[in-house]
């Protein structure tokens, strides 16, 4: 009882975090899931690029001074990527199920129950299950992200390099500008040079 009560929680956590996934990245989450869906292979070896360099990564970060707290951040998002990498490859699976008609979020409940019952009633294909999901999810996001950040990198104009601008308040009418010393030594005003 205790086991499938377990499972049930966790089923649920899992699809309301992948509702609330798609619903705050809803751009790169369905992006992610088509690609895993037109693209794979690609997907899947970018994930599986992504799962193993990415502790690496962390770990030499660690051992630095400076980089530590960065290190530490790729640590963290390694560990939640182990639990939500896996959505856009469900909700692709789940748009296979449906054929295109459930919508993302269709989809996605859909591929989550499949799944789900997969790792559940199989041991040891759920474990396969599960990395495959896990690497094609992840490969899914990577790709996603770097396009959409790509995208919008060649959309933005370039930065002009900022002007000056000298209009400004206009000075008293009784100011007079501070003395300037000419080459010579002189100073260019109508008053009188303070002698030394």
């Amino acid at each position: 009882v205790w086991l499938i009560g377990a499972t049930i929680l966790g089923f649920l956590a899992f699809a309301a975090s992948g509702f609330v996934l798609f619903l705050i990245f809803r751009g790169t989450m369905s992006r992610a899931t088509g690609l895993v869906r037109t693209e794979t292979w690609k997907t899947v070896w970018v994930g599986f690029l992504a799962v193993i360099g990415l502790p690496l990564v962390s770990v030499v970060f660690v051992f630095t001074v400076v980089g530590a707290p960065v290190g530490i951040l790729l640590i963290l998002f390694w560990a939640l990527g182990l639990v939500f990498a896996p959505v856009p490859a469900v909700a692709a699976l789940g748009d296979v199920m449906l054929r295109g008609r459930g919508g993302i979020l269709g989809a996605f409940l859909a591929g989550a129950v499949v799944w789900r019952l997969g790792i559940w009633l199989i041991p040891v294909v759920g474990l396969l299950l599960y990395t495959a999901a896990l690497m094609a999810g992840t490969g899914g996001i990577v790709l996603a992200g770097w396009r959409q950040r790509r995208a919008v990198a060649t959309a933005m104009p370039p930065l002009a390099p900022p002007r000056l601008s000298v209009d400004g308040p206009e000075p008293p009418a009784d100011w007079d500008p501070p003395l300037a010393p000419t080459a010579g030594g002189s100073v260019e005003s109508g008053g009188d040079a303070p002698s030394g």
